[in-house]
C-alpha cells in the first residue's frame, strides 16, 4: 500500500532522533498494529513487547529477537544496535540494584542532580 509505504518512509527518517523504545512503539503505531498483533508477528510475548516499548529492559536483546524486529519493521540493524547500546548505558547509569534485608533485591532509579 502506497500510503503505508510513505508513512513508514517518513518514520524511518526520524529514527536517528529517537530512543530505542520510542522507535519500537512508533514503528508499531505507524503500521497501525495493536500490541498483541505486533507481538504475534514478532513471535514475542505481549509483556516482552510492552517492556521493549516502555524501555524496561537491561540486557541486550537476543540476536534472533533483534533480527526479527529489524526485519519486520525494516529498520537498519546498525542504527538499532547503536540505539540499544545507548539505552543499556543509560539504564546502567541510572539504575542500581539494592539487596534487601530478607535477601531479595530490587532495582531503583538514581535521581540525577541537574545543577
Amino acid at each position: 500500500m502506497k500510503i503505508l509505504d510513505d508513512e513508514m518512509k517518513q518514520f524511518r527518517e526520524k529514527v536517528p532522533e529517537l530512543a530505542f523504545h520510542e522507535i519500537m512503539r512508533q514503528a508499531r503505531d505507524t503500521l497501525g498494529l495493536m500490541q498483541y498483533r505486533a507481538a504475534e508477528f514478532l513471535n514475542l510475548r505481549i509483556y516482552r513487547l510492552k517492556n521493549l516499548e516502555s524501555g524496561i529492559f537491561r540486557q541486550p536483546l537476543p540476536v534472533q529477537e533483534f533480527d526479527r524486529i529489524c526485519e519486520f519493521y525494516e529498520l537498519p540493524r546498525d542504527v538499532m544496535r547503536d540505539k540499544m547500546d545507548e539505552h543499556l548505558k543509560r539504564y546502567e547509569k541510572s539504575n542500581k540494584v539494592r539487596v534487601l534485608a530478607d535477601g531479595s533485591s530490587s532495582v531503583y532509579t538514581m535521581q540525577k542532580d541537574e545543577r
